[in-house]
């Protein structure tokens, strides 16, 4: 099996291209994720982590397909607005500890499920369906619901598909607390991370052995994101084969 491959991109470094890309999005496919923004304020856009302007250049290509999408974590339901108003031919599919059926519409669904529990992501697929173009992890942030949802959800993507984990600064405890990383820091998404570039193999000690292994022979290449704000704001992304 050829290496996986790794990048790690800094905004300075694209902020060119995104700016290329971003006028092409408004000419040719309506207004942008950074647009939208200004009605629906999620912390993915500028005033906050900004992962916004990165997933236009990820998710523009889609933007008028019949993507089917599934984010963990609906807090108050800006996220699933977002995509709704972006995405206006897909599906999309909101996970939550907490009953957040008010955010349901004709194309929104949401459904109750701990992403800690495997369980309950099995019931949750059940429901849904498979075959997901992109499935983002906006949840807990605790190491284990990180690397769990990781392992139990990216079979449920397409050939092809996207799975998204955000806010993987949770990783580093000097500056977010109580995310659950071991003194070693070894359990930390942060450290899977770091593995999978060192030995171009995935491992976590909450992952079971078939997961461990499906990641491995599935994953066709990742990238890292960090933009060196106030808020240390990272996620990490990586394609189905």
């Amino acid at each position: 099996m050829n290496a996986p491959i790794l990048l790690l991109v800094c905004i300075s470094c694209i902020s060119s291209c995104d700016s290329r890309l971003s006028s092409r999005s408004v000419n040719q496919q309506g207004k942008t994720l950074v647009e939208l923004c200004q009605r629906y304020p999620t912390d993915k856009c500028p005033y906050h982590h900004n992962y916004v302007e990165f997933y236009e250049a990820l998710f523009s290509p889609l933007k008028n397909q019949r993507i089917r999408l599934l984010e963990i974590g609906v807090l108050k339901g800006d996220s699933m607005k977002l995509w709704e108003a972006y995405f206006p031919e897909a599906r999309i599919f909101g996970l939550d500890i907490y009953d957040k059926a008010e955010y349901d519409t004709e194309r929104v669904k949401t459904l109750v499920a701990d992403q800690g529990n495997r369980a309950g992501l099995t019931k949750a697929i059940a429901v849904t369906g498979r075959d997901f173009d992109i499935i983002l992890d906006d949840g807990g942030h605790r190491m284990d619901q990180q690397q769990i949802s990781f392992g139990a959800l990216f079979p449920a993507l397409k050939s092809g598909g996207l799975y998204i984990l955000e806010d993987v600064h949770t990783s580093f405890p000097e500056l977010y607390p109580g995310y659950g990383v071991d003194p070693d820091g070894q359990n930390s998404t942060y450290a899977m991370i770091d593995r999978f570039v060192r030995a171009g193999r995935i491992h976590s000690k909450y992952l079971t052995n078939a997961e461990n292994d499906y990641l491995n022979n599935n994953i066709s290449r990742c990238l890292y994101f960090f933009r060196p704000n106030k808020f240390h704001s990272d996620f990490f992304a990586c394609w189905k084969k």
